[in-house]
């Protein structure tokens, strides 16, 4: 792994945008700021994407692709990011509106540039395997999160869809779309191509990136669409925890290997309460509401899957460069 100086400048200004990020996210965590303004745990759980997620699978991105580690696209775009990012909690402070959609459109610009940035490697080194396809479809997802926004934000009902689900679609594409895409495109790269496992990997890396697509898809045209793309996810990413603990005593770093146990666990107990809601909807049972959903799958699947699982792969990366 072939890491330059500005590589790691880059990488440290997404850690440094994530952890300014983590600091604000915190505070709006603290305060009482729904008393004051429309910012729920919906609300919270999309910045937590925009302020942390997002500059940390950005530094991901840098050390799983040679050709993206060179990008100077990625480089603008770990300026872009932060600034976007607050701009959008400007966009959540206000009612929906023509003004609040104006200010989500930041973020969509962040967010597309780096699909271009994805697009752009493949075009310089066409070659893809599975991982790299998996890292490639979470930063095009990426831009499917930051259109529901601005749908969210400008207070529009598309098909008939009425709040919370335009921005909960929001927070599915940042999460599912974007975080889950790039943990699992770290965890092929640690598999022995001809391995058992690796067939494994490649059943379970497809599953998940198709899921996130087909659910949304389901929504709009098809409830056995949905629901047999929530059953895919669900076996999808459990697949991925079992790689994980599978992976665990090849990994020397300590710290990676708790933040992945942590990511995995979060699988087990997160996807439950997606499993209630997806087959509750389709039989007709209101099994578990959408605010549960928030506070409990939400909840797991942000901090516990999707942001453990990243700084996870990030520290096992990052030490691994440092010896090469």
């Amino acid at each position: 792994m072939n890491i330059t100086g500005a590589t790691l400048n880059q990488s440290r200004m997404n850690y440094r945008s994530a952890l300014m990020g983590a600091v604000v996210w915190m505070v709006l965590i603290v305060l009482p700021v729904d008393r004051f303004a429309p910012i729920g745990i919906i609300e919270k759980l999309f910045l937590l994407g925009a302020l942390v997620v997002v500059p940390l699978g950005m530094a991901l991105v840098s050390f799983l692709d040679a050709e993206l580690r060179e990008s100077p696209l990625l480089r603008v775009i770990a300026y872009l990011q932060p600034l976007a990012a607050i701009v959008v909690i400007c966009s959540l402070w206000r009612l929906p509106g023509m003004l609040a959609g104006l200010l989500a459109i930041p973020w969509m610009l962040v967010c597309s540039l780096l699909a271009l940035a994805g697009i752009l490697a493949v075009r310089k080194n066409p070659s893809l395997d599975i991982p790299r396809v998996a890292l490639l479809a979470g930063m095009i997802y990426l831009t499917g999160g930051a259109a529901w926004l601005i749908l969210s934000r400008v207070g529009k009902n598309p098909m008939n869809f009425s709040e919370p689900i335009p921005l909960l679609t929001a927070v599915h594409f940042t999460f599912t779309g974007f975080a889950a895409p790039l943990i699992v495109a770290a965890t092929g790269r640690r598999i022995r191509a001809s391995s058992v496992l690796k067939k494994i990997y490649n059943l379970v890396a497809l599953g998940s990136v198709l899921a996130t697509p087909l659910i949304a898809i389901g929504f709009v045209f098809s409830p056995i669409i949905k629901v047999l793309s929530i059953v895919m996810l669900i076996l999808s990413l459990h697949g991925l925890a079992f790689i994980f603990f599978w992976l665990l005593p090849t990994i020397p770093q300590s710290m990676g290997k708790i933040f992945l146990v942590i990511a995995g666990l979060s699988i087990f107990s997160g996807m439950i309460f997606a499993g209630m809601y997806g087959v509750g909807e389709y039989v007709g049972k209101l099994w578990i509401s959408i605010p549960q959903m928030a506070r409990t799958h939400g909840i797991i699947n942000a901090l516990g899957f999707s942001l453990c699982g990243i700084i996870g792969w990030l520290i096992i990366s990052s030490k691994e460069s440092e010896y090469q």
